[in-house]
């Protein structure tokens, strides 16, 4: 779904799986399955393509913008395996479960370590928020009847990352509230959406939230931020409204 932009992230992407790829094997002494850094591997890189997406709403993404991702990047992977454990007794996955909870572990402490530092201070809080907020969903939903099937298909989250990655983005490049606060907005949008298309990739999303983020793409002043967007929105809706009609929108 990402192809696209991934392309246009490619030199940003490179670094940042490189910086914890070293990181990873630093500190635990081996590495995780090439697999999650693979370039189609785009559920890892989705909240780093988002924050590397907020900054060019505003301007070219920095070495702090490159932090923030990287510190989203370690927070999916451990994330991402701590919801692939298995209840199921029959699940043969289920004997994979000690690793995925230690190497999950391990990887919100490396997350935890990028984001302490002096100059990432300021979104400790934002970051500790978004851990406390899985978590807090995770056991909501293991104790309801609610079924959405993995992480990335679960709304409350999803709204919560994906505004989080975009301010991010965008507070790394600019601090001008009136600036962030579209991307922040768009982010929110994203994550309504991406939750929708996992549950449903055939099923037309609430409109609102859909227009919504089309009308907030057309504010962004950075033409180049602009069609970012809309290409990760012309992703996202082919199977809804169509190539041809989501290509024409985001032109």
């Amino acid at each position: 779904m990402l192809e696209k932009v991934i392309i246009k992230f490619m030199p940003e992407i490179t670094k940042i799986k490189a910086r914890n790829y070293h990181v990873l094997k630093k500190n635990s002494g081996f590495l995780l399955h090439s697999s999650s850094f693979s370039l189609g591997a785009e559920s890892h890189l989705w909240l780093p393509i988002l924050c590397l997406a907020g900054a060019k709403t505003a301007r070219e993404p920095n070495a702090l913008t490159l932090q923030l991702a990287g510190s989203l990047h370690l927070f999916s992977l451990a994330t991402q395996l701590h919801w692939s454990i298995s209840d199921d007794e029959t699940d043969p996955r289920k004997d994979k479960n000690k690793y995925h909870i230690l190497m999950g572990d391990l990887l919100y402490s490396l997350a935890c370590a990028e984001i302490s530092r002096p100059e990432l201070q300021p979104y400790l809080h934002d970051f500790a928020d978004m851990i406390r907020g899985v978590h807090m969903e995770r056991i909501r939903g293991d104790l309801s009847a609610d079924e959405y099937g993995g992480l990335f298909a679960h709304p409350a989250i999803m709204i919560n990352l994906g505004e989080t990655a975009c301010l991010w983005g965008a507070r790394s490049v600019c601090e001008n509230t009136c600036i962030t606060e579209m991307p922040r907005k768009l982010g929110a949008c994203f994550g309504q959406l991406r939750a929708h298309w996992e549950r449903n990739p055939l099923g037309i999303p609430e409109p609102e939230v859909w227009y919504q983020a089309w009308d907030i793409c057309a504010r962004i002043p950075s033409a180049e931020g602009r069609a970012i967007f809309r290409t990760i929105l012309g992703a996202l809706g082919e199977k809804w409204e169509g190539p041809n009609r989501c290509r024409n929108a985001s032109l």
